[in-house]
């Protein structure tokens, strides 16, 4: 199973959020608390179409593998999540879950299992996959 099939299969049940966070958690060393942790972070926080859950599930994961216990470090884990955003952002012309969603409902792709989003969740978590320098195989 890729990753991004995992993210595909744990969107089926949980949110955008995580879903991206859930197709690295053999990175995170915790499955089921990483999903609870992002639970809030779907559709945008909460359900208000802020900023596109799949960007908050990146960064979670973006800062539990640059973060140093001490938060020396917060100045480089910050540049890392920009970096990220600024790519997702690029393919996807928004960072906001408000923009994003009319977007993919417009433009959905009837063949493709789930929710509407399913694409910007494979999109992040292709992203990561080549920011973190991880194999596309998500670990059974």
């Amino acid at each position: 199973m890729t990753r991004k099939e995992k993210a595909q299969q744990l969107f089926l049940t949980y949110n955008c959020a995580q879903a991206t966070a859930g197709a690295f958690t053999d990175i995170l060393g915790i499955k089921e608390p990483a999903l609870r942790l992002v639970s809030g972070l779907g559709t945008g926080v909460g359900g208000m179409q802020l900023t596109c859950g799949t960007l908050l599930g990146a960064a979670l994961v973006i800062g539990s593998v640059y973060a140093d216990e001490t938060g020396s470090n917060k100045a480089a884990v910050s540049a890392e999540v920009r970096a990220f955003a600024q790519r997702f952002a690029a393919q996807n012309r928004s960072l906001l879950c408000s923009e994003l969603l009319p977007q993919a409902i417009e433009n959905r792709d009837p063949s493709l299992p789930g929710r509407p989003c399913l694409r910007y969740v494979w999109n992040a978590v292709e992203l990561l996959t080549q920011m973190l320098d991880l194999s596309e195989d998500f670990p059974e």
